[in-house]
């Protein structure tokens, strides 16, 4: 019984942050587009990626959480 109420609120709060629509993938895609545009910008002998995708993760967990 707990555990179904548990599901339920867990369900309804991703669908409400977007989980499951097309809203948050195009949230992702644009992201994504950023850090392509961002690393063709970069002088492509020396790009950190590490940090440039760091960046692109910290941003969709930010979009997810924030809107």
């Amino acid at each position: 019984e707990n555990w179904m109420e548990q599901r339920r609120f867990i369900v309804t709060t991703l669908r409400e942050f977007g989980v499951g629509k097309t809203l948050m993938e195009e949230k992702i895609r644009n992201s994504a587009q950023n850090l392509i545009d961002h690393i063709a910008k970069q002088d492509l002998s020396n790009v950190d990626l590490r940090w440039s995708i760091q960046v692109f993760v910290a941003n969709i967990i930010n979009e997810f959480l924030f809107g």
